[in-house]
């Protein structure tokens, strides 16, 4: 992240020097973190209070915190966080309930119009079959 917000792609140059360097020392915290035994992966959030150093209510290289009723430490904001994340995939799951059913009634809509097509080329050789003999037996009008 912090990348992205202070190095130019275009341009492959850093915004500042001392950027270049703060990247530097956050990439060797991450190194150092992960080469420990059962590491977890730490968060950007982490890694930009170590590598950064925070102020209340806003984390260096990412911006303010988002806002929130909650007063917590990292933990409960971390399971807070979660709980926001289990929320969108149960939406993300009815969305596609309901996806489902559309896309079955989409098929039964499609499988009747099939039905009504043959219908009516059935009943269309059969009016033809009748003009047929109508006019074999004579009749004109």
């Amino acid at each position: 992240m912090y990348k992205s917000t202070h190095f130019n792609e275009d341009t492959q140059k850093w915004i500042s020097s001392e950027s270049k360097v703060l990247y530097d020392k956050m990439v060797q915290i991450e190194i150092e973190h992960n080469a420990q035994d059962g590491a977890i992966p730490i968060t950007q959030e982490e890694l930009s209070v170590k590598g950064l150093k925070a102020r209340s209510g806003y984390v260096k290289g990412l911006g303010i915190r988002p806002s929130s009723s909650i007063r917590t430490g990292n933990g409960e904001y971390v399971t807070h966080l979660e709980g926001k994340v289990q929320e969108q995939a149960q939406k993300i799951q009815k969305q596609a309930e309901k996806i489902q059913e559309q896309a079955e009634g989409i098929e039964a809509a499609n499988n009747k119009i099939d039905e009504l097509a043959l219908a009516k080329e059935e009943q269309g050789k059969t009016l033809a079959s009748v003009m047929a003999f109508l006019k074999q037996q004579g009749f004109t009008g």
